[in-house]
């Protein structure tokens, strides 16, 4: 993925014409080459049609989408994420690259913009999912968790909210899987057979059939990642203070998919000796949810 920054990449002033409108604010456009890319911008694609062209002086951000895997599910993206947090993790992706010295997968955008849009949203309803892993994080990567802590500054401040610490963990997971997209061939190995089966599991639950390609299964496989990580780590949970009423929430409104994960859990606990924290179920509930519903 390319980030062109504003009105084009290096001073190319290509024609950029619409081609799917979103909101009045992010679109997809493509040039005379026929090269697709996302803008975004205030009012970029106001009043516009199909084969329009767009206004550049308009663009804030342009993004080319190099692979064609991560193209399908970054349009799935747009259509859920409003433009202001894409350009939020833009500026999050951007800082953290410079401060840490590192070039992340270009994956990151799908994967931290996804979170951080639902991470606001449960935070609008003071909802709080704990992170096992923070210590640890905070322990082991103790740079990439302080640049993690400015991220989550940087949307408190955007969006008048307040994260626990837990958040900076998190949005810090989601930094390191960016700059490890390849892992040791041991977790590889776990990660693909559990993922599998997990599916399964979920699969034949529901009598379902999910789709390969969908952001929701690209969310989905991203949290197993995690959650095998950690049960790898060994990290021990602290129970929250509110672990009790979050879980009975939550438990009570999906019981379908509360269900699903109970025989997630017993089938991790059987097969390989790992013990989902209750928190963690909660987190497995909220997933199945939206991959299977979503």
């Amino acid at each position: 993925m390319q980030n062109c920054g504003a009105g084009g990449q290096g001073g190319d002033r290509a024609m950029l014409r619409l081609k799917r409108k979103y909101n009045n604010n992010a679109a997809l456009v493509e040039d005379e080459r026929q090269l697709e890319s996302i803008v975004i911008g205030n009012g970029v694609a106001f009043e516009k049609k199909a084969g329009e062209i767009v206004d550049e002086s308009r663009i804030d951000k342009r993004f080319v989408i190099d692979s064609e895997e991560i193209m399908p599910k970054f349009l799935s993206l747009m259509q859920e994420v409003p433009a202001n947090h894409l350009l939020l993790v833009d500026k999050i992706v951007l800082n953290a690259e410079k401060n840490l010295k590192v070039q992340f997968d270009e994956g990151i955008y799908i994967a931290l913009a996804d979170h951080i849009h639902y991470a606001i949203a449960r935070a609008r309803q003071r909802i709080f999912l704990r992170n096992i892993m923070t210590g640890d994080i905070r322990r082991f990567y103790p740079a990439i968790y302080e640049e993690a802590l400015r991220a989550m500054k940087e949307i408190e401040y955007a969006e008048g909210l307040e994260f626990p610490e837990d958040e900076a963990a998190y949005i810090a997971l989601h930094f390191i899987n960016a700059m490890n997209p390849e892992h040791d061939i041991e977790f590889i190995t776990l990660y693909t057979v559990i993922a599998a089966e997990i599916m399964k599991i979920v699969e034949g639950h529901f009598q379902v059939k999910i789709d390969v390609n969908s952001l929701g299964l690209a969310r989905f496989e991203t949290h197993i990642k995690f959650l095998v990580k950690r049960m790898m780590s060994s990290a021990d949970a602290q129970k929250p203070l509110d672990a009790d009423f979050i879980y009975e929430q939550v438990t009570k409104s999906y019981p379908d998919s509360f269900a699903c994960a109970l025989r997630v859990a017993a089938f991790l606990e059987n097969d390989y000796h790992m013990k989902m924290h209750r928190d963690e179920i909660v987190y497995l509930i909220i997933h199945i949810q939206r991959v299977v519903f979503c």
